[in-house]
């Protein structure tokens, strides 16, 4: 099921990854 969501949503999948390593190094520095 996951699979088969993320086709569709492979933009915003990336997207939200992008935001996600931002958040990650903004909360290290």
């Amino acid at each position: 099921m996951g699979k088969i969501t993320f086709v569709p949503v492979g933009g915003l999948a990336n997207r939200m990854r992008a935001v996600a390593s931002a958040v990650m190094l903004a909360g290290k520095t």
